[in-house]
């Protein structure tokens, strides 16, 4: 495999120490794929460490541990150290990697080559029993997108064996695709619902809005309890840290619509 160093891609200088992963903590490998196509991979990079760095604010820039590229090229990101990718609870417990762009409707056997030497390397290093899972099962993402998803599910000891490709080695999507319209009449569902009635504590709640701004904001490193769709203490502690982040809420541990649009527009 071709390996590519972060010096030889050009990341910025970190701001902060890099904490080694330790090994007992480790309990499996997060998928995850970035924003934009996947021309010019060392362009795409950079932009991400800039985008982690600058915009984010994490001192380790670049969250991702490593990230592959549709060539086949394996790209350091923190390497074996913790990550900032997946949410906070989970980056010090799981290695992430990144497929550089949006695989769509074919994820090319180079790539997918890539990716499993990670997972195996992850494994060597790790444990063989580790876990693999897509992005999305950790907080509410479109993230690694259907093909991902589906390509992980090959690592489940349980899944049928062979993986969904074509003569060519490359893996394709399934016959079939989210109803995105669908998705967007229930988020909008809940928006009105929330334009409505805020959540607060000492309120009986829409229990699938709860649950969704728990996930929303537990995935953006907030913890907020179990996120069970009720809105207790943990929840409203979250909420508060939030909005004070924002700079421009106010600080009342409520989510009201302003406060939800920052959460999943912004």
């Amino acid at each position: 495999m071709d390996f590519v160093s972060r010096e030889t891609w050009g990341a910025l200088t970190l701001r902060s120490l890099l904490l080694p992963l330790i090994d007992a903590d480790i309990e499996g490998v997060v998928v995850h794929h970035t924003t934009g196509g996947s021309n010019d991979p060392q362009q795409k990079i950079r932009a991400h460490d800039r985008y982690h760095r600058h915009t984010r604010g994490w001192g380790g820039g670049l969250a991702y541990c490593w990230l592959v590229s549709s060539d086949g090229r394996i790209w350091e990101g923190r390497g074996w150290n913790r990550g900032g990718a997946t949410g906070r609870k989970w980056d010090s417990r799981t290695v992430s990697v990144a497929f550089i762009g949006d695989a769509g409707d074919e994820l090319p056997a180079a790539a997918a080559a890539a990716l499993g030497h990670v997972i195996e390397s992850t494994k060597n290093r790790y444990g063989k029993d580790l876990w693999v899972k897509p992005h999305s099962d950790f907080k509410a993402t479109s993230c690694p997108g259907d093909l991902l998803r589906q390509w992980c599910a090959t690592f489940d000891p349980k899944a049928p064996t062979g993986a969904p490709d074509g003569s060519d080695g490359n893996v394709r999507a399934p016959g079939f695709s989210l109803d995105w319209g669908a998705l967007a009449a229930l988020f909008a569902g809940l928006r009105a619902e929330v334009e409505r009635k805020p959540l607060r504590r000492w309120r009986r709640n829409h229990k699938p809005a709860v649950t969704a701004i728990q996930a929303r904001l537990e995935g953006r490193g907030y913890s907020v309890g179990p996120i069970d769709g009720i809105y207790g203490r943990k929840t409203a502690a979250a909420v508060e840290s939030f909005q004070r982040h924002q700079g421009f809420l106010r600080p009342n541990g409520r989510v009201g619509v302003s406060t939800w649009d920052a959460a999943f527009i912004q």
